[in-house]
């Protein structure tokens, strides 16, 4: 079995694939799980079509956002949010796969 046929198979079993997200926080300390969670709620209420994940890697609370499979779609989201997110930066993530859209059918 090759390696594009595992890491397939991989990405199957846990509903992702590599690709990219944007960090937008990153703290350790006592109210950095507080400030974490009010930057994802208050980025998620502006952005609704966007998801943005909350990670804890100890002792650090971490927020990223988006599920992007280009650096070039990671990177124009990053130019749109840079105002805001003045310290935001690419990250290589495991992605969540895509939502299938409902059943088609296609009438010949």
């Amino acid at each position: 079995m090759d390696l594009l046929q595992k890491q397939f198979d991989q990405s199957k079993k846990n509903n992702s694939f590599p690709g990219y997200r944007l960090q937008i926080f990153f703290g350790s300390g006592t109210t950095a799980h507080a400030k974490a969670e009010k930057i994802k709620a208050d980025f998620s209420t502006l952005n609704p079509g966007i998801k943005a994940y909350l990670i804890f890697k100890s002792p650090d609370f971490i927020v990223r956002i988006g599920d992007y499979r280009t650096k070039s779609e990671a990177l124009k989201m990053q130019k749109s949010i840079l105002a805001i997110y003045p310290g935001s930066f690419i990250v290589a993530d495991d992605i969540a796969l895509p939502d299938l859209v409902g059943n088609t059918t296609v009438n010949f």
